[in-house]
């Protein structure tokens, strides 16, 4: 399968299922630099690691809708089980990890939601996430970054 998207790959040095897709905040820029770090210690602990360039400006983002959006996690889900990936996490940044939470995570094994942005949109799966991996600490203001504890599933 080729994967539609600018992205880039990182595979680690042994083959694995494992895979972390990255979503990016407004800003995008998930091919640069600023994720090279994130790279190397998920490739050295055998993962293959995703990151692709959704949008590349705001403006470009707002003309995107969620459902397209949608559309292409569920490509980018595709795609790394085409390579063999069975277990798939996905990093959400900021807004990215607003997004991750209204989508249905049907093939989602694991979330990392850095600083999330909530309340854009109606269709958030906040319970259904919080029930499928019981992660979440909660403050007044609603959800907060991860609690490390493992789910049943």
């Amino acid at each position: 399968m080729k994967f539609p998207y600018k992205h880039i790959l990182s595979r680690p040095n042994k083959k694995t299922d494992k895979a972390v897709i990255l979503l990016p905040g407004i800003s995008g820029k998930a091919l640069t630099d600023r994720y090279k770090d994130l790279e190397v210690a998920l490739t050295k602990s055998d993962f293959y690691f995703l990151r692709f360039d959704l949008w590349k400006s705001v403006k470009e983002l707002e003309s995107m809708t969620l459902e397209e959006i949608h559309q292409a996690i569920d490509i980018s889900i595709k795609f790394m089980q085409s390579i063999g990936c069975k277990r798939i996490g996905f990093i959400g940044k900021s807004f990215g990890g607003g997004i991750l939470l209204t989508y249905p995570h049907k093939y989602i094994k694991a979330l990392v939601l850095l600083a999330p942005a909530i309340g854009f949109d109606k269709e958030s799966n906040i319970n259904k996430i919080k029930n499928k991996f019981g992660v979440f600490v909660t403050s007044s203001k609603g959800p907060n970054l991860f609690k490390r504890r493992r789910h049943s599933n």
